[in-house]
């Protein structure tokens, strides 16, 4: 997670980093994988944090309305980082290593530790 990793290496490091990642993301092995991120993605869709962002997002989507339909003009920010990051850390966890992180789930120490990373 720290030094020099794939994001941050560069020129013969990111090449050498690169050819040795190729083989796990070939068409077929990304067919493979489909279901596990499916898996995940219907555990994102009934999650808390989902459910919490769409509530969010539905009050903010009215409200803008209102604002256009009065001739006004708004705008908003929202923070998905968390959502996404849990997101990722499950599809990687389940897909890359054979196990379920639970990041969207129930507080686990995996979990725990991505949440106070971020």
């Amino acid at each position: 997670m720290f030094g020099v990793g794939l994001l941050y290496a560069q020129g013969p490091s990111h090449q050498i980093q690169r050819r040795m990642l190729n083989p796990m993301f070939t068409a077929g092995r990304m067919r493979d994988l489909t279901p596990n991120i499916y898996d995940v993605a219907h555990k994102v869709r009934s999650s808390a944090q989902m459910s919490s962002l769409l509530l969010m997002y539905r009050k903010l989507s009215q409200k803008v309305s209102s604002i256009i339909a009065s001739g006004g003009s708004s705008s908003a920010v929202i923070d998905v980082l968390r959502l996404a990051s849990a997101t990722a850390f499950d599809v990687i966890g389940v897909a890359g290593l054979g196990h379920d992180f639970d990041a969207l789930g129930a507080e686990t120490p995996y979990a725990w530790a991505m949440k106070e990373f971020m």
